[in-house]
């Protein structure tokens, strides 16, 4: 990971640290829950199949 990418993610730490307006830390909170979905529950029928067909050769060993 490069150093300027580092630094934003530190810049933003600290002014999480210091945000105190309920309305930012929800939005904040929202977004979060948006970037981190179900992935699983996003994706088609046949992708489904496709992973859990190859889980089940991996565990086969095929």
């Amino acid at each position: 990971m490069s150093t300027q990418l580092e630094n934003k993610k530190l810049d933003l730490i600290q002014w999480l640290a210091s945000v105190e307006d309920d309305n930012i830390l929800n939005q904040l909170i929202a977004i979060r829950e948006k970037e981190t979905s179900d992935w699983w529950i996003e994706i088609s029928e046949n992708e489904k199949q496709s992973i859990e067909l190859g889980l089940a050769d991996a565990e086969k060993g095929t």
